[in-house]
Formats: C-alpha cells, sequence, structure tokens
C-alpha cells in the first residue's frame, strides 16, 4: 500500500470499526458495549454501532483493483463482516440485535440495509442461505414499527430496499413509493 494518505484513511477507518466488530465475532458486543452514559438506548445500541460500521465500511469492502496489501486486508474484512451479520441476526446468538422494540431499530435497521445497497456483491451477495434468511426475518420485523411523517419514511423504504437487493421477493414497494411521494 504505497499511498501513505490512504493508509491513514483505512487505518483509522479499520482503528474506528475494529471494536463493534471484534467484539460482535465473538459474541460479546452487547457485554461490551459502554452504554452507562446513555442506558436508554442499551436495547438498540448494538445494533445502532454495527448498522453504521458497517455502512462505513461497505464501499471499501465492494471496492476491486486494490493493491496486494490491501487486498489481503480487505479479504479479512470481508469475512468478518459475514460473520457479523451472522452474529447480529442468528436468534440464538448472545448478540442477536433487536430490530423491532421500541422504535429506534428502524433507524439503525435502515444504516445496516444501506451497507447491504453499497456491497451488493460482498455482503448480501456472499451470504449463506442460512444467514439471509435470519437477516430477512430481522428486517422484516421493523415492519412493525411506524415510521413518523418524516425523514424516517426513508428508513422504513431503506430495510424494502436491503429486502431486496437479499432478493426477497415481498419488499414492499408501497413503503418505497410513499417515502418518495411524500417528498416530492
Amino acid at each position: 500500500m504505497e499511498n501513505t494518505t490512504r493508509k491513514k484513511w483505512l487505518d483509522a477507518m479499520l482503528r474506528i470499526v475494529s471494536p463493534v466488530f471484534y467484539a460482535l465475532e465473538k459474541e460479546e458486543l452487547r457485554r461490551k458495549l459502554p452504554v452507562t452514559f446513555h442506558e436508554d438506548r442499551a436495547s438498540f445500541a448494538p445494533l445502532e454501532a454495527f448498522g453504521r460500521s458497517l455502512l462505513g465500511l461497505a464501499p471499501w469492502l465492494e471496492a476491486e483493483g486494490l493493491d496486494e496489501e490491501e487486498s489481503g486486508l480487505q479479504a479479512e474484512w470481508r469475512e468478518r463482516a459475514l460473520r457479523c451479520l451472522d452474529k447480529a441476526s442468528d436468534p440464538d446468538s448472545a448478540d442477536y440485535m433487536n430490530y423491532s422494540e421500541g422504535t429506534q431499530p428502524l433507524v439503525d435497521a435502515a444504516f445496516l440495509c444501506h451497507a447491504l445497497l453499497r456491497a451488493p456483491g460482498q455482503l448480501a451477495g456472499k451470504l449463506s442461505e442460512r444467514v439471509r434468511g435470519n437477516l430477512t426475518e430481522a428486517l422484516r420485523s421493523t415492519r412493525k414499527i411506524t415510521p413518523g411523517k418524516s425523514n424516517w419514511l426513508f428508513f422504513s423504504a431503506m430495510v424494502e430496499a436491503g429486502l431486496y437487493v437479499l432478493g426477497e421477493k415481498d419488499y414492499d414497494q408501497t413503503r418505497v413509493a410513499y417515502a418518495l411521494r411524500t417528498f416530492q
């Protein structure tokens, strides 16, 4: 990796997301994530941290044509991201995330779905059938959350776009169209 500026940016990005990904891989995110400063967010903080971290990482995960050193690092993180998606969506995982209790999980599920849209080949396209099934069920569970008539309509639409990218035929086109029409 010759470009020192690129290396600095990449190192910074990985330093930011590493605590979330490393803990989630071991099913320790819920236990290790500091929430004492905002305990009312504890139930959805893991999805908030993971969804936003994955979204930041997604364009790099999907990128092609990297030099050999960076490609090797990218391959490791692609696998790590897939393992984390498994832990986050497996109902038997200690780090299964809250997708439907309260209202905030709709926002954070949308960030996770945005990551799927930004890396469709390396994230959505590489999931095993089991993980894809778990993730689609988790995302569908957000449908019980009614978005306010605000930018939250786009969170609901983004979840449906995520289901579409995952290959689900029953994604709700109405939620997408309603968000677009409301803001036109």
